[in-house]
């Protein structure tokens, strides 16, 4: 009698170990599953978001124009998406210094006239800037025109504005708010 609930005992271990083993491979094959369908929602840039400088010279070069109140300087760059996403991107300013800062004014856009930003340097801010779209593999050429307001006088004969200028980008895909993390 002891033998016999001695092998019940042991049948039932047994089964209740290959339940468990069956159990475990179902949950690991769940979970294997879900986290190779998140993938998808991961930003991954093989490449990158590339700011392409104009034949390798600076975007903005204003070293021989006279910039006096009321002139404009426009140049041209292009913006490449090298990765394998659709990407919303921005182009936004930073770190403006300067006497005339508050008197230059800066349009960024697209060539079918998508305006970027436009406004004081100052106030072109990564949140205060439009967002467009490039898709993988896209290339766009853009229009970047300065503005030296003509109320600004010639008291500011000989004075400087220095700024930084930033394209950041952010992907597409599962993004529809055009989040930036920022």
């Amino acid at each position: 009698m002891n033998e016999k609930k001695l092998r019940k005992k042991l049948k039932i271990m047994v089964v209740t170990f290959i339940l468990l083993s069956i159990g475990l491979v179902c949950t690991s094959y769940v979970l294997a599953g879900s986290i190779i369908k998140i993938h998808n929602n991961y930003f991954v840039m093989n490449k990158g978001l590339k700011l392409e400088l104009s034949n390798g010279e600076a975007v903005i070069d204003m070293s021989d124009v006279v910039f006096e109140p009321g002139g404009t300087y426009t140049s041209t760059f292009p913006i490449s998406n090298l990765s394998g996403f659709d990407v919303w991107y921005r182009i936004s300013f930073s770190n403006v210094e300067g006497e005339l800062k508050d008197y230059v004014s800066v349009k960024v856009t697209e060539e079918d006239g998508t305006v970027l930003c436009d406004g004081l340097i100052s106030k072109l801010t990564a949140a205060n800037v439009s967002v467009s779209s490039l898709a993988s593999g896209e290339e766009k050429n853009l229009k970047i025109e300065f503005y030296f307001s003509k109320d600004a006088g010639n008291i500011h004969q000989g004075k400087t504005v220095a700024f930084n200028i930033k394209a950041d980008a952010t992907q597409k895909q599962n993004n529809s708010n055009k989040d930036f993390g920022d």
